[in-house]
């Protein structure tokens, strides 16, 4: 019985290891590409910021068009199991005036990441979830690591 005991418990302990949940909570910055029917394929820079509570993602991504005052906020949610984050935008919390003004719209996307945390990175696919559930575009972010961080101004510096 002990024996059996002890062995249940090693089973236990070793599934626990091993389904721990990455910590992926931070600041995380790349770029998302977006290709044409040209053949020619875009990029555009993305901030992503995550706040992790288990294996449930919530915050928001930063996007800017092909000029930076073109750009768009979106809150995002998701979840993460394993080696896969997948998150949705939820919808567009706020767009600059000079998105506005132009016509530039920002659409929800879903978005697929494999996780490398050994090398804070983040790579995977995005796709548009109502238009075209088909992969459509790639997204690249590495963490992102405070140098410094302004108390009175709250601004962070980065190294």
């Amino acid at each position: 019985m002990k024996r059996q005991l002890f062995l249940f418990f090693i089973a236990f302990y070793t599934l626990g290891i091993f389904s721990q949940v990455k910590d992926v909570s931070g600041l995380w910055k790349g770029f998302l590409t977006q290709p044409s029917n040209y053949g020619i394929t875009t990029k555009y820079p993305l901030w992503l910021t995550i706040v992790q509570k288990g294996d449930s993602l919530s915050g928001f991504e930063k996007i800017e068009g092909p000029d930076p005052s073109f750009y768009g906020i979106l809150p995002i949610v998701g979840t993460i199991k394993n080696e896969l984050l997948v998150y949705v935008n939820t919808n567009v919390k706020e767009e600059s005036e000079a998105s506005i003004k132009s016509g530039y719209r920002w659409y929800l996307r879903k978005v697929l990441i494999s996780i490398t945390v050994e090398k804070n990175e983040l790579k995977g696919k995005w796709q548009y979830p109502v238009k075209n559930p088909t992969d459509f575009g790639e997204i690249i972010l590495t963490k992102q690591v405070f140098k410094y961080i302004d108390p009175e101004t709250g601004i962070a510096y980065f190294n």
